[in-house]
C-alpha cells in the first residue's frame, strides 16, 4: 500500500492588496493550520513566534537568502541586483565592519543625541502649527538627517540621496515578490555608488569627523574602496527608510488611541517601551531569510537543505502563544521579546540608532502635545516586506 502523501502547506500570497493593506488576519490563519506555509519557489515561511525565534539563532542557517540565490533569479542581473546579491553588514574587511558597527554603537548613538532632539523640535513646527503630515514632515526627514550626518553625506545633497535611497526600497520588497521594475533601481544605485565614491575621496582630501573619513582611511585598495562603497550603501538603504517607518506607525497608532497617547503624556518614561510596542505590533521589516545549510524540522515537517526559509517576524510578534493580546496595542508592555530586529549573529547592527531616535521623537510628543489627532486617515505604502505608511495626516494640538 502506497505511504500516503503530506498535503502541501498553505501558500502566502504577499501581493494580494489584502496582505499589502493588512496581513495579520492572514498570519492569524496561517498560524492555526500550521508553523509552516509556501511563500515561493522552494521558499516556506514559519509563521509561529517560537519557531521563529529559534530559527533566528539556529546556526545551521546562513543569513542572506535572498541576497545569495534569489536575486540572481528573480532579478536576473543588473547594477542594483548585484549589489543586493552582495549586500551584507559581516561582508568586507574586518577593519571595515569595525568601522561601521561602532558608527552605530551606543555611545556614538548617545552623542548624536543633541543633533537628534534639535532636529525633531524644527520638524514638529508643523505639526504643532495647525497639522502637517507625520511622514514627510517629521519621520522621513529626520531619520534621514541623522543618518546622513552620521555618515558625512553634506545638507545640499540629501534630499537626492533620500530619493534614490526610495526607489532600492521599493525594488527590494518588489523583487521578493517577483514584480520588480529593474531600470529605476539600476540608475539609482548607479548614481549612489558614484556619489559616495565621490565623497569618499573628498574627505581622502579634506578628513572631518564622520563615518566617510574613517572608511576613507581604511580605503588603500580598490577592493576595499568599492566595499566602503557597499558599506555606506548598505547603511542607507537598512537603516533610513526602516527608521522612519517605524516612527510614523507609534504616531498613527497613538492618534487612533487617545488613551494610550494619555497614558504617555502622564509618564513620559513610557516612551522606552512604547517603542518596543510599536516595533512588535507592526514590524518596520515583515520577514527574513536564511538559507537551510542542513535538514530542518519544523513542526512535521522536514525542510530539505538548500530550501530558503522566510521568517515572518510581523507574524511571530502577534503570535497569542507568546504575547496576551497581541492585536492590542500596549504601550507599557513588559517584557516585550518581539523579534523585528532579528536574532542571533545577524541582529539588527542599527537597532541602538532607531530605537533612540523613536524614543526621543516619542518623549518630545509627550511633552510638547496635550493630544495627538488624526487629520484624516493614514495611507498605507503599496508593498509587503518594509511595511510602511504612505501618509500620516495628524495634528498636534500644543501642550
Amino acid at each position: 500500500m502506497a505511504t500516503p502523501l503530506t498535503p502541501l502547506p498553505p501558500r502566502f500570497d504577499g501581493t494580494d492588496p489584502e496582505v499589502i493593506r493588512d496581513p495579520y488576519p492572514s498570519y492569524a490563519r496561517l498560524r492555526a493550520i500550521g508553523p509552516v506555509c509556501r511563500f515561493g519557489a522552494q521558499q516556506y515561511g514559519v509563521t509561529r513566534y517560537a519557531d521563529v525565534s529559534a530559527l533566528l539563532r539556529d546556526s545551521r542557517l546562513r543569513k542572506y537568502a535572498i541576497s545569495e540565490d534569489y536575486y540572481r533569479l528573480a532579478a536576473r542581473g543588473g547594477t542594483a541586483s548585484a549589489f543586493f546579491a552582495r549586500m551584507d553588514i559581516a561582508r568586507g574587511s574586518a577593519e571595515l565592519r569595525r568601522a561601521l558597527t561602532q558608527a552605530v554603537s551606543r555611545s556614538t548613538v548617545a552623542g548624536l543625541a543633541p543633533t537628534v532632539d534639535r532636529l525633531i523640535d524644527e520638524l514638529l513646527e508643523p505639526l504643532l502649527d495647525g497639522g502637517g503630515e507625520a511622514v514627510a514632515d517629521l519621520a522621513q526627514p529626520l531619520a534621514h538627517a541623522v543618518l546622513c550626518a552620521l555618515v558625512g553625506v553634506p545638507a545640499a545633497d540629501r534630499a537626492a540621496v533620500r530619493e534614490r535611497v526610495s526607489v532600492l526600497s521599493v525594488f527590494g520588497d518588489a523583487v521578493m515578490l517577483g514584480r520588480a521594475d529593474h531600470a529605476p533601481a539600476d540608475a539609482a544605485l548607479s548614481w549612489l555608488r558614484e556619489h559616495v565614491a565621490s565623497l569618499l575621496a573628498e574627505r581622502a582630501r579634506r578628513p572631518a569627523d564622520d563615518l566617510l573619513t574613517r572608511l576613507a582611511a581604511l580605503a588603500t585598495t580598490e577592493e576595499i574602496r568599492n566595499q566602503a562603497i557597499d558599506q555606506v550603501l548598505t547603511l542607507l538603504y537598512a537603516g533610513s527608510d526602516t527608521t522612519a517607518n517605524l516612527i510614523a506607525t507609534g504616531i498613527s497608532a497613538l492618534a487612533e488611541r487617545p488613551d494610550e497617547f494619555a497614558r504617555l503624556r502622564a509618564a513620559p518614561a513610557l516612551a522606552t517601551p512604547a517603542v518596543e510596542e510599536f516595533l512588535r505590533f507592526d514590524a518596520p521589516i515583515q520577514v527574513t531569510t536564511r538559507v537551510a545549510d542542513h535538514p530542518v524540522t519544523i513542526g512535521d515537517r522536514s525542510i530539505r537543505a538548500g530550501r530558503i526559509l522566510v521568517l515572518m517576524l510581523g507574524s511571530a510578534n502577534r503570535d497569542p502563544q507568546r504575547f496576551a493580546e497581541p492585536d492590542r496595542i500596549d504601550i507599557g508592555r513588559t517584557p516585550n521579546p518581539h523579534v523585528s530586529f532579528g536574532g542571533g549573529g545577524f541582529y539588527c547592527f542599527g537597532a541602538p540608532l532607531a530605537r533612540a531616535q523613536a524614543v526621543a521623537v516619542f518623549d518630545a510628543l509627550s511633552r510638547r502635545c496635550a493630544a495627538l489627532e488624526p487629520r484624516a486617515p493614514a495611507q498605507r505604502a503599496a508593498q509587503f516586506n518594509f511595511r510602511a505608511f504612505r501618509t500620516v495626516p495628524v495634528t498636534c494640538v500644543p501642550a
